[in-house]
Parts: structure tokens; C-alpha cells; sequence
């Protein structure tokens, strides 16, 4: 005996339209009536103090006063951003508990394939915030201040004699440095850390020689001259920074990398509550305090909707997967 869905194709298209859309925009259904009646939790994968807290904090105090209820901060660091992934992941499709994703969701299916292979299966994408370049900066005491004058000095060293931070596997600092490493044929010594945050401690400790770092964490170690800039992986010189020259006037036109940060919400979570989270965020980026704080701070505010999120994440999951061998080895 068919069934009703064979039967009628007219009911069978729409059914496999609906769950099309529920991939990129929830799953089908209108926000509660009332919601948010009670506090959203944001978890940041990060600890406090970089680029992605920075963007959170900006966005969440923001919602907390459109949409009448506190957004509070949860910073859960740690494993390439796993633990607070596993942590929203496991979460109630409510609306009520968010997370702050970032590119390292992307590289994170091939870095590790086992428990990270599936994030577009586990998260519904709901607005894509901003991306913040990374800057190449040195302790104030090293010896180089141009571009031409470390890679003199580095050309000199045994291979591996200097240093550089990065903040965990796949992100924009580790991804920088594997480009620049790679197009200049260099060997740097790489040394992991849980976040942007305690990396720049010990780069301002000269416990390491450089980093790639976003600029909400050095842009104020740069003005008080703990920190100096080299140059900016970015298409044009940012606001934050003017004095410092891109990749390209520098002479790698082709180095360009940096971490975007969207909002995403557990698999399952009411179309409804997706939509409404997107729109209040949208306007909040659009608002010239909000707009001048982030810019103020190196980030660039993207605002992209559901849809283009998911095609982003799609698009840099695919650009990892040809950018790193197994086990997290660049190729």
C-alpha cells in the first residue's frame, strides 16, 4: 500500500522543502510565544580578552537590552574550541543556550574527524558577526621592525631557533603562521596555547618571539609599545591600526587570513527563535556605536545572514580539508 507522501507528490515536495530549509534556518516552527522569557547563555569558546570575547560581549549586552532578558557570558576554552562545542551541541534546541562559533568549527572536521566532523548536522548557523585579521607583532625587545629585517634575521638562525604563538590547531593565528611559514620556506618553532588571551601574556613575557594575532588582543600593547606591529594579513590597511602595512605592500599579496565569529544554535532549535535571534543581531550590527567599537578594535563586521553563513562554513570546510594532513599536519 503506498504511502500518503507517494501518493500526493505535491505533499511529498513541500516535505522535502521544509527539511531543506530546516538545515540553514531551524527546525520548522515559530518562536514561543513570549520568547526570550528568561536569560540565553552565550559560550565562547575562548577565554576572556581576544577577539572573539571582545565581539561577544559587544553583541550580547546589546541583546540583552532589544530583547528585555540578560544574555550572560559562559568562556569555555580549551581542545580547539571542542569542549564548548560539545558543550552547546549537547544542549536543549530551546534558543536559550548559543554559541559564539568561529572558522575553528570549520577546520576543526578535519583536524579532528572523529567528533567534529558534522558541525553543520549538529548547529543551525544563524547570523555570521565579523572577521578580525591577524597582525604579525614581535616583542618590543626583538631586534627586527620591518618585514626585510626578520626575515634577514631568520634566514640567519638554525632552523627553529625562534619562536612563534598561536592560539590552538586550525585558528587564524596558527593558519597565519603555517601561510608565512610556507610561502617564505622558513622553519619557526610553533607553541600552542587555549586562546589569543594567555599567548600574548607570554609574548609580552618574551617567552616567545612573535605571533599572528587578531588586534582586540595586542591593539593596546601596540599603543603603549609592549607590542610592534610588522604587518596586517588584510586586503586594505584597518582603521585600528593605519600605520601598519598589509601583506601585500610588504610583498605577499597572496597572505590573507583571519577568524570570522557567528552565531549558531543547537540542531533542532525553532525556526522561529533562529529568525528572531538573526534580526535583532542584524540591527545591532548596523548601529554606528556598535559598528564603531568593533572597527575600533580591527574587527570587520560581515552582518551575513543564515543561508550565507552556511554556505561560509561549507565553502572554509572544504578550504581546511586542502589546507591540513591528517592529524592536523599543513600541507
Amino acid at each position: 500500500m503506498k504511502s500518503d507522501l507517494l501518493r500526493n507528490p505535491a505533499k511529498m515536495l513541500l516535505g522535502g522543502l521544509s527539511i531543506a530549509l530546516s538545515m540553514v534556518g531551524g527546525a520548522a516552527g515559530a518562536a514561543p510565544a513570549g520568547y526570550p522569557n528568561g536569560p540565553i547563555t552565550m559560550v565562547i569558546p575562548w577565554p576572556p580578552g581576544g577577539a572573539a570575547d571582545f565581539m561577544g560581549r559587544v553583541v550580547a549586552a546589546r541583546m540583552s537590552e532589544k530583547l528585555g532578558q540578560p544574555v550572560v557570558i559562559e568562556n569555555r576554552p580549551g581542545a580547539d574550541t571542542i569542549i564548548a562545542t560539545r558543550r552547546v551541541a549537547a544542549a536543549r534546541p530551546d534558543g536559550y543556550t548559543l554559541f559564539l562559533a568561529s572558522s575553528n568549527n570549520a577546520v576543526n572536521a578535519t583536524l579532528h574527524p572523529d567528533t567534529e566532523s558534522g558541525f553543520l548536522q549538529e548547529f543551525v548557523p544563524i547570523i555570521n558577526i565579523g572577521v578580525a585579521p591577524t597582525v604579525l607583532v614581535v616583542n618590543a625587545s626583538f631586534p627586527a621592525r620591518t618585514v626585510p629585517e626578520l626575515l634577514e634575521l631568520l634566514k640567519k638562525g638554525k632552523p627553529n631557533a625562534y619562536t612563534y604563538a598561536y592560539s590552538g590547531q586550525g585558528s587564524a593565528s596558527h593558519v597565519s603562521a603555517i601561510q608565512f611559514t610556507r610561502r617564505t620556506g622558513l622553519e619557526i618553532m610553533g607553541v600552542s596555547y587555549k586562546g589569543a588571551s594567555p599567548a600574548t601574556v607570554d609574548l609580552l613575557g618574551g617567552h616567545v618571539n612573535m605571533m599572528f594575532n587578531v588586534v582586540p588582543a595586542i591593539a593596546g600593547h601596540v599603543r603603549d609599545g609592549k607590542l610592534y606591529p610588522l604587518f596586517a594579513l588584510s586586503d586594505k590597511r584597518l582603521a585600528s591600526l593605519p600605520d601598519v602595512p598589509t601583506s601585500a605592500e610588504v610583498g605577499f599579496p597572496e597572505l590573507k587570513a583571519g577568524m570570522w565569529h557567528g552565531l549558531a544554535a543547537p540542531a533542532g532549535t525553532p525556526a522561529g527563535v533562529v529568525q528572531k535571534i538573526e534580526a535583532t543581531v542584524a540591527e545591532i550590527l548596523k548601529e554606528p556605536a556598535v559598528v564603531e567599537k568593533m572597527e575600533s578594535q580591527g574587527a570587520i563586521i560581515l552582518g551575513s545572514d543564515a543561508r550565507a553563513f552556511h554556505q561560509t562554513i561549507v565553502r572554509d570546510t572544504q578550504m581546511y580539508k586542502e589546507l591540513f594532513g591528517a592529524g592536523g599536519a599543513a600541507r
